[in-house]
This record gives C-alpha cells, sequence and structure tokens, in this order.
C-alpha cells in the first residue's frame, strides 16, 4: 500500500494521539488518593499523557501549516510504501510478548522476542547471524533485567534469573 507522505504522517500521529487519548481514559480507573490533599494513582501517568497530547496537537498543527505552504519541502520522499505483512508480524510479536510474558516469563520472553526480530534483519551468514542476534539479544535482557527488575525493582514475572540479589 502506498500513501503520500502528508496522508501517512496525520494517520500515524492521529493514531497516537487517539491511543494517548484512550490511556487517558483508563487512568480514570485507577484508585483515589488515600491521604487528603495528595493526588492519586493517575496524577503522574495523566501528567505525561498530558504532556504527549500537547506534543501530538503540535505535530499535527505544524503538518497541517506546512500542507497550507506552496514551497515543496525538498529532500523528502513524496510516498510512503507501507507493507502490510511486515507490520502485522510485528504486531503479533508484540501481543504474543504481552500475552506469553506470565507464561514465559520476562527473561526468555524478552530473548525470544528481540531474537525473533533482529533474526529477520540482520544480514550476515546464517551461522554468524545466529551467534551475533543470540548475543545481542542476551546482553540487551540481561541489560534490562538489572534496570528494570534490580535497580527500579519493577515487577516483572522473572522464572530464570533471581528476583531482588543481595549485594
Amino acid at each position: 500500500m502506498t500513501l503520500s507522505l502528508q496522508k501517512a504522517l496525520v494517520y500515524t500521529i492521529a493514531a497516537i494521539g487517539i491511543a494517548l487519548l484512550l490511556l487517558f481514559w483508563q487512568t480514570g480507573t485507577f484508585s483515589e488518593s488515600v491521604l487528603p490533599g495528595y493526588p492519586g494513582d493517575a496524577f503522574f501517568p495523566r501528567l505525561i499523557l498530558i504532556f504527549s497530547l500537547i506534543w501530538v496537537a503540535v505535530l499535527l498543527l505544524r503538518l497541517f501549516r506546512r500542507a497550507a505552504d506552496t514551497e515543496p519541502t525538498t529532500g523528502l520522499p513524496k510516498t510512503v510504501a507501507v507493507e502490510l505483512i511486515p507490520f502485522a508480524v510485528v504486531a503479533g510479536c508484540v501481543l504474543a510478548y504481552i500475552f506469553l510474558l506470565p507464561i514465559l516469563g520476562f527473561e526468555l520472553c524478552t530473548f525470544l522476542f528481540l531474537f525473533g526480530l533482529l533474526f529477520t534483519r540482520w544480514r550476515d551468514p546464517i551461522r554468524q547471524r545466529v551467534i551475533r542476534v543470540a548475543a545481542l539479544s542476551l546482553s540487551t535482557t540481561l541489560f534490562f533485567y538489572v534496570v528494570f527488575i534490580l535497580l527500579l525493582n519493577v515487577s516483572f514475572p522473572v522464572r530464570i534469573l533471581p528476583r531482588y540479589i543481595q549485594f
């Protein structure tokens, strides 16, 4: 499918804006503040979403203003090719990651997700590709484990590595 660059940008930014609005609506289900005068659980997510929505509006205004200008943009392609099959594969991988995370655990699920996406894009002979992609996926998974689980104490379902490490 081929779209003009202008339409592709408008559709993408509008889809992001709609997703942000749906997330903002979802924050209405967060619990209220326990103590009077303190913000509830939705305070910081709403701040982030409002900030993001402001930038979506700025981008849309810039796109519409640029469309009104008669000066042609230089260096940008006129059309964008959207390949639906690779898009569907990536969307399927993301959904599989979300649904398999509680079953397989954070470590294995993240490794397989990264390996699967990187393996199809890497352009080496098959043996080198497997080794390099596996090493990169493993190191990235370990980095995410250390940063999110150990340092930030994010609650992910871990199956292989320990939840807490005492230093």
